[in-house]
């Protein structure tokens, strides 16, 4: 991002506050703000409203006003900055004579237009690529008065692959140009540029949730609030798992070393549904025993945010304390997870897992990384996450929905069943044999069915 320093000019009160972009000794621009501040409530140091003269414990309605004014201004200076630095980012090919000229037009047509003025002053950018940068500062401070936590990395590396992406399309995408019109292009442009349907579901989810966190500020299109999105397109990849049969070769497939030590990892993963970053952090410390049962703590970081800590418990079944006693009560040896993905493929190659599979796989094309679709064998389509969908999978037939959502730990009974890989025909059966048992356990008395 572009550092640019603030500073004030000027012989008058208020000053004016100019902001300075050196990059190198060659190239100085300095240019005039739209904000202005007294000297004496300058901090030199921060580059903003002393926030030292806020007045603590404000009671009357003139010192909470004052306060309110410091930090409102600080608020709208900072994101100022913000959209900026992303400006100057955006036109690096241009001189300081150009990007100055550049900036003044933009500051111009954006802030003294109708930005700075009696009745609005914007804290949100207007800007989208500025307003995902903002939303990612606001929403990374923990708000306890609002029982909301800081978002999670995977959060923030989510939307700024959604920034990076919009770059592409873009550079110059407001917010207020988001309509039915620039829905229609954008998903045509991520055809072109062969983005799966997931990862298009993902986008436009996003793009409308920012719209709806910036309607307070801008005037944001109806057709946006009121676009309807597939929550779960048809997946390609829906029926990579594990059968009980290929856990039962894999098993007792003869291995030595880190093939050995690949594979007791993957058993573990399937019946533990353990995220790999969960799974490859076990420590026999945390584990517990309560009546003969032996449990694990897990701190998963995805949930780390929630109102648990991201701490659950995970049962240690026979099979996984099995594979533990081979190493004197041990967890195998942590590796990392690039490497556990490339060692678990061998295994299930050696396994005899070739049958070739109708799915998508990542691969470097001229526009990036892309899922490009095809069929594949199957050992080759193996990643960390098929142990969470094979848990999921073959234990739905056998555990109620509520219980096994306690295993996985998701939010929802959506997302739980988004992870169960059944097939729908064999679904339908499973409930049919478990209605049927229900029925068979009744005793009909004739006198009640009158």
């Amino acid at each position: 991002m572009a550092n640019i320093i603030f500073y004030l000019r000027g012989n008058k009160e208020p000053k004016k506050i100019y902001l300075r972009y050196r990059p190198n000794r060659d190239f100085n621009l300095s240019i005039s703000t739209p904000f202005s501040i007294l000297s004496d409530n300058w901090n030199d140091k921060s580059k903003e409203w002393d926030t030292s003269k806020i007045i603590k414990g404000a009671k009357t309605t003139e010192t909470k006003k004052h306060n309110a004014e410091i930090a409102n201004f600080n608020k709208r200076l900072n994101a100022f900055k913000l959209e900026i630095s992303n400006l100057i980012d955006d036109n690096l090919n241009l001189s300081s004579l150009e990007l100055k000229d550049f900036l003044k037009k933009y500051i111009l047509i954006n802030y003294f237009g109708h930005k700075i003025d009696a009745d609005k002053k914007y804290t949100i950018p207007i800007k989208f690529d500025s307003l995902i940068d903002y939303y990612i500062q606001y929403r990374s401070i923990e708000d306890k008065t609002q029982n909301k936590k800081p978002i999670s990395e995977n959060t923030i590396k989510k939307y700024k692959g959604l920034k990076n992406t919009l770059h592409k399309f873009d550079r110059q995408l407001k917010v207020t140009d988001i309509n039915n019109a620039f829905r229609n292009k954008f998903v045509e442009w991520l055809n072109k540029q062969s983005y799966s349907v997931q990862t298009q579901t993902k986008y436009l989810k996003d793009i409308k949730m920012l719209c709806r966190f910036s309607e307070t500020e801008h005037n944001i299109s109806k057709e946006v609030l009121n676009w309807k999105i597939n929550r779960n397109p048809d997946n390609i990849t829906k029926g990579l798992y594990f059968s009980f049969i290929q856990l039962s070769i894999l098993e007792n497939l003869p291995l030595t070393g880190s093939l050995d030590n690949a594979r007791d990892w993957l058993i573990i993963s399937c019946y533990t549904a353990l995220r790999v970053s969960e799974l490859l952090s076990l420590d026999v410390n945390n584990i517990i025993e309560v009546d003969k049962r032996k449990y694990i703590k897990v701190i998963e970081r995805k949930n780390i945010n929630t109102a648990t800590g991201g701490v659950k418990y995970t049962p240690l079944i026979p099979k996984i304390l099995k594979i533990m006693d081979k190493r004197g009560g041990k967890f195998p040896e942590a590796v990392s997870e690039q490497y556990y993905n490339r060692q678990i493929k061998k295994v299930c190659k050696i396994a005899g897992f070739d049958k070739m599979v109708e799915s998508a796989k990542t691969k470097n094309t001229g526009n990036g990384n892309r899922r490009i679709e095809g069929k594949y064998p199957f050992y080759d389509l193996v990643t960390s996450h098929i142990g969470r969908q094979t848990a999921v999978t073959l234990f739905s037939q056998y555990i109620a929905p509520e219980t096994l959502q306690l295993m996985t730990n998701h939010q929802s009974m959506e997302m739980l069943n988004h992870y169960n890989k059944t097939d729908i025909d064999t679904r339908q059966q499973q409930k049919a044999i478990k209605l049927y048992q229900a029925l068979e356990d009744i005793e009909f008395n004739p006198n009640q069915l009158n």
